[in-house]
């Protein structure tokens, strides 16, 4: 049987707070442009996965957004900061609060990328909602492995991406 819940676009959260059963119904459905998940979270449920950035992720999104968006990496912001595990497989993603449902990504402001501690390239990027608040820290293992560690400090450089020439090429810089 099926109990009925909210609704969410964001499918990685959902996926955490959804029964077995609406799997099994095949209620689940993909949306046009964003992933709609029938589930039975709620907000308190929400609220329990929440937990504050690491002190290697505050690096992290410090290195990605100082220079053009400061006001997203002030100590202060930082510390207020509460953000949900995305469920991408240990690849160590992050979804901020607040965790509205009609909440939807709107651009991506920053990327980068760095190498995991086995070698293999991580590639982040910073993305912003429709409100213009911090909507996720989306992180990519190219092999799609499980990250091992979030660069805590300069022994490992990440490299910014900050724009693209006309030809294709990347302009970036390495800190």
């Amino acid at each position: 049987m099926i109990q009925t819940g909210w609704v969410s676009r964001r499918p990685r959260l959902a996926s955490r707070l959804i029964s077995d059963s609406c799997f099994a119904s095949g209620l689940c459905a993909q949306g046009r442009n964003q992933d709609f998940w029938l589930g039975t979270g709620t907000d308190d449920d929400v609220k329990a996965l929440a937990r504050p950035l690491t002190e290697p992720e505050k690096y992290l999104l410090t290195v990605l957004l100082r220079d053009a968006y400061p006001q997203f990496c002030a100590p202060e912001k930082l510390d207020a900061y509460r953000v949900i595990n995305m469920d991408d497989g240990g690849m160590g993603g992050l979804e901020f609060l607040p965790g509205r449902p009609e909440r939807k990504m709107l651009e991506q402001i920053a990327e980068g990328s760095y190498l995991d501690v086995d070698g293999i390239h991580v590639s982040v990027t910073v993305n912003l909602d429709q409100e213009g608040e911090l909507f996720e820290l989306d992180s990519w293992k190219v092999n799609n492995d499980q990250l091992i560690r979030v660069p805590g400090g300069s022994e490992v450089p990440i490299t910014l991406k900050l724009g693209q020439l006309p030809n294709g090429d990347w302009i970036s810089r390495v800190v």
